[in-house]
């Protein structure tokens, strides 16, 4: 999934609950013997106000100074703690706060939402849980709850818990803007854009200064809805406030150029108007958007050495932004090169013999269906495709799979033996957990097939296979070429695997790796798998669609012709894609790959192999 181009929670450090109202004192707290209560009292009133205006460090001096006289003050402990966190130190914030605590002696909310966001910033999610779960038991009313526990949510990408916060807060403040804006961030990144635009526009009735994060997100929304003019209309009011909103000219231009299909007057327009743009002055972030959209102009006008370019920029920002917070670039390369590793052809064999073995009792009434295949092999128009079928659901990019894998390596042995030696309690405590995963995404189990479609789910076949002994594989492929230059072209949600395609040769080496993985899978597994080729489904869709339906016990409905119009229904599209499957298909984006064929010279040599093994040609 592509990264959102607005999100005015996540990007935001865990802000400490305030709670300690007051002005500044004129002449402030002087140290002198036995301070009256009163004098306490002014202090810490003195010190809320210098940490609400962010003077930390005269909020700091003054809790230490009340600390000296009273080392046992909880208020002056809790305000300490709270400086302490927002100066970056949250295992200290926490010790100070836990102090405070049990001085206090009682539960106190927001002392208990505060040590929520000490937890949440060392990353302890769980524990930060605890928390704001205990603030909520001594004040079910208190907002903060609420907000904090939502913004959580949203960051550790649990957008159904993140919604539910949201409007619980709203029905406690119906004017809490935050509120709004945080449930109209997690209902896009469901896929409810409506929703999402819903959720604005009923803050815009109460805000009469029409806040300019939520006019983006609408128009933002308005886009992914593919309704173009009025993503425009709404991204100009936008622009009209604030000439470089970088989100809303990415809309606006997205948005013209899908509608201008192709026409070379108007491209050159928008080519002239974001080229103007100083994208080295921009943060990362914002650069990285106008350079995106920039090579996707510039590609449709043909122009593909200044496209290539510019996808070079694009990335160039991704990685220095990824380096920027430090995100975790090895974890998922590490494992794929962990399962080349360990999954030979021997121990391959033995999980197949184990499967095999297992009999009867392990085959589900309802065989697992999964979409793998390497990004940008047309997983999502095959997806739409079949979702059309009012037999099908298909469910998008969810983390099943990977739930499945962190409970298969806690079997004794971890992953790999596990696998091979799995009894048949342990399969049948997998199938349960991959179950209730699916009901947590909100699979209808009234549908014949439920379809999981998550295209690297393709590296963790061997888990997949000894879980579910009858487990259906649908396979996509394209050129190796043309899918590895979309992957590079792609603008990806920076994650540990996306950040392998910010360059061409990483983007080639991940695929060696994975399609590698996938050779010694099919030869050793003794898989169900079916092919779909998206050179075939673009030209010939029924002709390629109906060997899946024979495959899953189904059959052709007409509504599957038209995979556009049901996307454009669907309205959740939540993958990169969703700007291509809800305009007609076409095939322009077929063998693009020789258009860019001598920026890919250097690249080419690694993926021959592959090329010749799934019968395409150089």
């Amino acid at each position: 999934m592509s990264k959102p181009p607005f999100n005015p929670l996540a990007h935001q450090p865990a802000q400490p609950t305030v709670r300690m109202p007051g002005q500044v004192a004129g002449a402030g707290f002087k140290p002198k013997a036995g301070p009256t209560p009163a004098e306490i009292h002014q202090a810490l009133h003195q010190g809320g106000a210098l940490f609400a205006a962010k003077r930390f460090a005269d909020a700091e001096r003054i809790a230490k100074l009340i600390l000296q006289f009273e080392p046992k003050q909880a208020d002056a402990l809790h305000l300490l703690g709270l400086v302490t966190l927002a100066i970056g130190d949250a295992a200290e914030a926490e010790k100070l706060m836990l102090k405070a605590a049990k001085i206090f002696g009682k539960p106190v909310a927001v002392l208990l939402v505060n040590l929520g966001n000490a937890a949440r910033k060392q990353e302890k999610l769980e524990k930060a849980l605890k928390y704001y779960q205990q603030a909520e038991d001594a004040n079910p009313r208190h907002e903060d709850v609420y907000l904090e526990r939502g913004i959580l949510f949203n960051d550790a990408r649990r957008f159904r818990d993140a919604l539910q916060q949201f409007e619980k807060l709203l029905e406690l403040n119906p004017d809490s803007l935050a509120a709004y804006s945080g449930a109209g961030h997690a209902s896009s990144e469901l896929g409810q854009f409506r929703q999402a635009i819903a959720f604005c526009e009923r803050a815009l009735t109460k805000f009469p200064d029409q806040p300019i994060e939520l006019l983006a997100m609408i128009a933002i929304s308005y886009e992914r809805l593919s309704e173009l003019e009025t993503a425009i209309a709404a991204a100009e009011k936008v622009l009209a406030r604030k000439a470089d909103h970088t989100a809303c000219l990415r809309v606006w231009s997205k948005a013209t150029r899908r509608l201008a299909k192709r026409d070379k007057d108007i491209l050159g327009r928008l080519r002239a108007r974001l080229e103007a743009v100083d994208a080295e002055a921009m943060s990362l972030n914002d650069g990285r958007l106008i350079y995106s959209e920039l090579a996707h102009v510039c590609d449709e006008l043909g122009d593909t050495d200044a496209a290539f370019g510019y996808f070079q920029k694009q990335n160039e920002k991704t990685s220095a932004d990824a380096a920027r917070i430090d995100l975790d670039r090895t974890s998922f390369l590490a494992e794929v090169e962990s399962y080349l590793e360990k999954f030979d052809a021997a121990l391959l064999q033995k999980i197949a013999q184990n499967r095999k073995s297992a009999g009867a009792a392990a085959v589900q009434s309802r065989a697992p269906v999964f979409i793998v295949g390497f990004p940008r092999s047309g997983t999502t128009l095959l997806d739409q495709i079949l979702d059309a079928n009012p037999d099908v659901q298909v469910i998008e990019e969810q983390p099943m799979v990977r739930r499945l894998c962190d409970m298969a390596a806690e079997l004794p042995g971890g992953l790999a033996k596990g696998l091979a030696n799995m009894t048949a309690d342990q399969r049948k405590r997998l199938q349960d957990l991959y179950t209730r995963e699916l009901e947590k995404h909100g699979a209808d189990f009234s549908k014949p097939v439920i379809i999981d479609k998550m295209p690297l789910s393709l590296v963790q076949i061997p888990v997949i296979a000894a879980v579910f002994p009858n487990a259906k594989i649908i396979l996509a492929l394209r050129h190796p070429a043309d899918s590895c230059l979309s992957c590079f072209m792609q603008d990806f949600e920076m994650n540990g695997a996306m950040l392998n395609f910010t360059s061409m040769a990483g983007t080639v080496s991940l695929y060696d790796k994975v399609m590698t993985l996938w050779q010694r899978y099919e030869a050793h597994l003794g898989l169900e798998v079916v092919e779909v080729r998206y050179e075939r489904l673009i030209s010939d869709l029924r002709g390629e669609v109906e060997p899946v339906l024979r495959f899953l016990g189904l059959t052709w409905n007409d509504a599957q012709s038209d995979p556009a119009a049901h996307a454009r229904a669907r309205g959740t599209i939540r993958t990169p894609s969703y700007a291509q499957v809800t305009q007609p298909i076409y095939s322009s984006a077929a063998d693009r790959w020789r258009r860019y064929e001598r920026h890919l010279k250097g690249d080419l040599p690694v993926l021959e192999k592959h090329i010749r093994h799934f019968g395409y040609e150089l």
